[in-house]
Order: C-alpha cells, then structure tokens, then sequence
C-alpha cells in the first residue's frame, strides 16, 4: 500500500513537474527530484497527517483530564454539601458508592444518627424549597427523603424495628431507594 502511495505522489509530481526541465535534466538531477518530491510526498501525505492526529489525540486527552479533574473536584464539594445536610436531617453519610459501567450509577448510604427537633426540621425544609437548578433538586430530594422517610416506611416497618440505613441510588437517571432495618433498643 505504501509503495503504490509512493508512485502515485512521484507519478503526479513527475507530470505537473516542468516539461522543458525535465527534457534537459540529466538522470542524476532526475533521481535527486523524485527523492525530494517523494519526501515531499512522505511529509505531506503520510507524515503531516499522523502528526496531526497525533496533535488531536494529545489535546483531547488534555481537555478530558481538565473535565475529569474538575468533576472531581464537584464531586467532592457535592459530597461535602450532602453530608451536612444530611447530618442536619439526622442522618450520617456512610457509604458512598460509584459504579462506572455502561449503565452509571451512584449510591449513597446514610445511617441514622439522632431525631431532629421539629423547629431544625422547618427550617431544613425552608432551605430545600429555596433550591434551584439540578443540583439542588438532587439535594432537595435527598434530604427531603430523609426527613420523610419515617412517615413513608412506617406501613412496612416490621414491629419493634427502627430505621437502621437508607440507601439512595441514582442508577442511569433512575432513582432507587432501600432501607435497611434492626430492632430497636
């Protein structure tokens, strides 16, 4: 394949090249034009454009570390931010979980701490309302489960049981949630 690509790029130059010069050009001067135009070629046509994915290849990669590198960085402030409210809802942030696969998903594990005073609730519960954007829907509804959650499990509570962990996970952009129970003391 390549030698044909080196034909072709002598084959072309030879024909577009001066006819007169090439008339009077002895063979030495001939061979040292199809060298040149054939590096030439090699630069144009084989080396110029794996340099320039090359160059592509290298930029994207330098793009993608910067966008990873700053979710990270968000990630880790997201995290924070939850875990605060979460231990102002009574909860304590546990475990976190990241599965990277095909289907993304993201769990988090909160384990009950201690009950919340009803005016530590209300003023919890304005602060969610006053959320915007997606991430403070996700918060709101993170949290907001968590201070629901009593209210939401208690037909399914076993007798003599209490909340022990409450899972929430984002599975794709599906939300699950799981809550683990024990006996009380």
């Amino acid at each position: 394949m390549m030698r044909v690509f080196i034909v072709v790029a002598v084959f072309l130059h030879l024909v577009t090249a001066n006819t007169a010069q090439a008339q009077n050009s002895s063979s030495a001067s001939l061979w040292q034009s199809i060298s040149t135009s054939t590096s030439d070629a090699m630069n144009t046509y084989f080396w110029g454009p794996i340099r320039s994915v090359s160059q592509s290849l290298f930029n994207t990669e330098e793009r993608f570390a910067a966008h990873l590198d700053a979710f990270k960085q968000t990630l880790r402030t997201d995290m924070r931010r939850i875990e605060s409210l979460a231990g102002r809802a009574g909860y304590k942030l546990s475990t976190v979980t990241m599965n990277p696969g095909i289907i993304p998903a993201v769990s988090v594990t909160f384990s009950f701490s201690e009950k919340i005073s009803p005016a530590d609730e209300a003023k919890l519960r304005t602060e969610m309302a006053a959320l915007s954007g997606l991430s403070g829907a996700l918060e709101r509804g993170i949290i907001l489960g968590l201070l629901d959650l009593e209210k939401t499990v208690e037909g399914i509570r076993p007798d003599g049981f209490r909340i022990s962990e409450v899972e929430m996970a984002l599975v794709a952009i599906f939300p699950e949630i799981a809550v683990s129970f024990s006996r009380g003391d």
